[in-house]
């Protein structure tokens, strides 16, 4: 029987799915959106691997790698509408994904710091 998703997987999954519509829109790939597309992964990638540990201190150190990732796509996506590549419009619904995602990455680490 599989566990229940945690809401910041469910998030993550969001955020690798908008990264892959937005990087449709791009002609031509740039640094910015192999970024991009690298960081939505490992955003994800980490906090799959921080759920299945189980010492606090791992947990932590793989939510805080998911966190800096996640803050990687915000700026990537940032470079994207600095280019000119993509449109604040566009990068709206990702942007607020990472956000969503950092926050409550932030607050899983601090509970899990109580416990250790």
């Amino acid at each position: 029987m599989a566990r229940e998703k945690l809401v910041v997987e469910l998030k993550a999954e969001e955020l690798i799915a908008e990264a892959a519509r937005r990087l449709k829109l791009i002609r031509e790939p740039c640094n910015a959106s192999i970024h991009l597309e690298k960081s939505a992964d490992s955003t994800y990638f980490n906090i799959g691997e921080g759920t299945v540990l189980f010492k606090p201190k791992l947990k932590a150190s793989k939510y805080d790698i998911a966190r800096a990732e996640a803050n990687e796509v915000k700026r990537a996506l940032r470079a994207l509408v600095l280019k000119g590549k993509l449109t604040q419009a566009d990068v709206g619904v990702a942007d607020d994904l990472a956000d969503c995602i950092i926050g409550m990455l932030t607050n899983m680490i601090k509970h899990l710091e109580d416990r250790m």
